[in-house]
C-alpha cells in the first residue's frame, strides 16, 4: 500500500469515528436529566466506536497475506489519535461556545463534594471554587479527555489488532516475507 493511500484511509476512518463521537456528545446534552437514556447512549457510542475501529483495522489487515499485528495496531492507533484530537477540539468548542456549563450545575457538584474541606481549599469560599471551575471547565474537560481517550485507544487498538487477523500466516507470499527480513 502507498503511504498516501494509508493516510487517506486513516483520515477517512478517523473522521467517521470523530463524527460518531461528536454526534453522541451533542445528543447527550439533550438527555442530561434522564440517567437511563444517557447510559444507553454512552453504551451505544462505545460499541459503535469499537465496531468502526474494528472494521477499519480488519479492512487494512486484508491487504496483507502475512498478518502483522504491529502494522495493524499502528494503523488503528493512528485512526484513534486522529479522531481523539478532532474530538477534543470539538469538545473544547462544545463546552465553551455551543453548550457552556451552567454555574448552578457546578455549584451543585461542589456542594455535594464538600470541596471546602479539601486540602488546599480550606480558606476558600464556595463562590471562589465555583468561579475557578466554571472559568476552566472547557480546558479541564479537554485535557482530561485527551489523556483518557489516548489511554483507552491504546488498549482498544491492542485488543482489536489481535482480532483483526486477515489470513493464515502459513500462506505468505515471498513479498510479505521480505518485509519482515
Amino acid at each position: 500500500m502507498e503511504p498516501f493511500s494509508i493516510l487517506n484511509k486513516t483520515s477517512k476512518y478517523g473522521v467517521i469515528l470523530f463524527l460518531a463521537s461528536a454526534a453522541f456528545l451533542t445528543i447527550g446534552e439533550f438527555t442530561k436529566g434522564i440517567a437511563w437514556l444517557s447510559f444507553l447512549l454512552g453504551t451505544v457510542k462505545l460499541i459503535l466506536c469499537i465496531w468502526i475501529l474494528y472494521y477499519a483495522m480488519r479492512e487494512y489487515a486484508r491487504h496483507f497475506n502475512l498478518y502483522r499485528a504491529s502494522r495493524v495496531f499502528s494503523y488503528g492507533f493512528g485512526i484513534s489519535i486522529m479522531a481523539n484530537l478532532a474530538y477534543c477540539i470539538y469538545m473544547l468548542l462544545h463546552y465553551s461556545v455551543f453548550f457552556p456549563i451552567d454555574e448552578s450545575q457546578i455549584r451543585s457538584i461542589v456542594d455535594a463534594m464538600d470541596m471546602g474541606s479539601m486540602e488546599g481549599m480550606e480558606g476558600m469560599d464556595i463562590n471562589q471554587i465555583v468561579d475557578i471551575i466554571v472559568g476552566n471547565y472547557p480546558e479541564m474537560m479537554t485535557f482530561g479527555s485527551i489523556i483518557y481517550l489516548t489511554f483507552f485507544s491504546l488498549i482498544a487498538t491492542l485488543i482489536i489488532a489481535q482480532f483483526a487477523k486477515s489470513k493464515s500466516p502459513f500462506k505468505a507470499r515471498k513479498s510479505d516475507l521480505d518485509d519482515i527480513i
